[in-house]
C-alpha cells in the first residue's frame, strides 16, 4: 500500500477545537455500555487469536475509549502482533473525515430545541455539566438527546488521540490495509431510532450518576488493564441497574448485541484472508452474545494471548 502521510487525513493531522474532539469521541467510541451477563467462557485478556483449519492466525484486540497514558501504552505482545499483521480493522474506517457529517446528525432540527424535549430541570443539568466541555448553552439547546448523553459517557476531551485512533496512525505508518466494520452511518441510526422519550430517560440516569463519573471511568480501566472483561459486564450490569433498567437493556440490545451479528459477519473477509488485526470495543467480545462466542459458532478457535 502506498505510504500516505497523515495529513492527507486531515480529521488526524489538524488540530481539533472541543466540538470536533467531541465528535472524535463518538467517532472512535467505546460505549460504556450496559449489558446482562452470561458467560460461555471465561474472557480474561485483551488480545485473542482467531484460528481456523488451513487459515492464518489473526487477531482481534478489545480497545477502551481513552487518552488516558496507561491505556496508550500497548503492551508488548500486542506490539509485536501489531507489527506482524497485514491489515488494520476498526469499528469503523477511521480514515475517513466525518466531523461535518456527524456533527450535523447530533443536531436537532432548526425548529426544535433540547429543552422543551427533555424539560427544564434536565436542560439546566446538561447545560451546566456541559459548560465543562466548553460547550456553550445555544449549542447544547441544538443537541439531541443522544448526543448530550454520549458527551457525557466520556471524560472532556485533550488531545483527541484514542486508543482506536493511535493504532490507526501505526497502521498507516506501517501501511497496511485498512478497514471499517460498520459506517457511521449505520452507528448514527442506532441513537436516531432510539424514541426521544428513551432518550431523555438515558440521559437523565446519566447525569443523576454523573457526579460518581471519575470513580466508575477508573475502575473500568483498572479492570480494562487487567483484560477483565467479564468484570467490565459485572461492573456495568451493576451500573445499569440503578437506572431505568428496561430501557437501558433494549437500548443495549440495538447497541452491542445486534452490532456483534453485523461485525462478526463483515469481519469474515479478514478473517479468511488470515494475518488480520481487528480492533474493537471490549465489550462487543464477552458473553454469550459477544463476537467470541459467536466466532466459536462459526468453528474458529479463540485463544487468548498473554498481553
Amino acid at each position: 500500500m502506498k505510504n500516505l502521510p497523515l495529513k492527507k487525513f486531515p480529521i488526524f493531522y489538524r488540530k481539533p477545537n472541543m466540538l470536533q474532539l467531541i465528535i472524535l469521541a463518538f467517532i472512535i467510541f467505546i460505549l460504556i455500555a450496559f449489558q446482562s451477563v452470561c458467560y460461555a467462557q471465561p474472557t480474561n485478556s485483551r488480545l485473542w487469536r482467531i484460528d481456523k483449519n488451513g487459515i492464518e492466525s489473526s487477531y482481534i484486540f478489545a480497545t477502551m475509549h481513552s487518552e488516558n497514558p496507561s491505556v496508550l501504552k500497548l503492551p508488548e505482545t500486542v506490539k509485536k502482533v501489531f507489527i506482524k499483521t497485514k491489515s488494520f480493522t476498526a469499528e469503523v474506517d477511521l480514515s475517513l473525515d466525518l466531523t461535518a457529517s456527524l456533527g450535523l446528525a447530533m443536531m436537532l432540527p432548526k425548529n426544535k430545541n433540547l429543552k422543551s424535549i427533555i424539560g427544564d430541570e434536565l436542560f439546566q443539568s446538561s447545560i451546566s455539566i456541559l459548560s465543562e466541555y466548553g460547550i456553550p448553552h445555544r449549542v447544547v439547546n441544538r443537541m439531541k438527546p443522544w448526543a448530550v448523553l454520549m458527551t457525557l459517557s466520556y471524560p472532556k476531551p485533550k488531545t483527541g488521540l484514542f486508543l482506536d485512533k493511535l493504532l490507526f496512525n501505526k497502521a498507516m505508518k506501517q501501511n497496511k490495509k485498512h478497514y471499517g466494520l460498520e459506517t457511521v452511518a449505520e452507528q448514527i441510526a442506532i441513537f436516531n431510532d432510539t424514541p426521544l422519550s428513551h432518550q431523555t430517560i438515558l440521559l437523565r440516569d446519566t447525569i443523576k450518576q454523573y457526579p460518581t463519573f471519575n470513580q466508575q471511568l477508573e475502575k473500568i480501566r483498572k479492570l480494562y488493564l487487567k483484560g477483565d472483561l467479564d468484570g467490565l459486564q459485572l461492573f456495568n450490569q451493576e451500573v445499569m441497574s440503578k437506572g431505568d433498567y428496561k430501557v437501558a437493556n433494549k437500548f443495549m440490545v440495538n447497541l452491542i448485541d445486534k452490532r456483534n451479528l453485523k461485525m462478526v459477519a463483515r469481519m469474515q473477509a479478514r478473517l479468511l484472508e488470515g494475518n488480520a488485526f481487528i480492533a474493537v470495543g471490549a465489550l462487543h467480545l464477552p458473553g454469550e452474545k459477544g463476537i467470541l462466542a459467536l466466532l466459536r459458532k462459526q468453528h474458529y478457535q479463540t485463544t487468548a494471548v498473554n498481553n
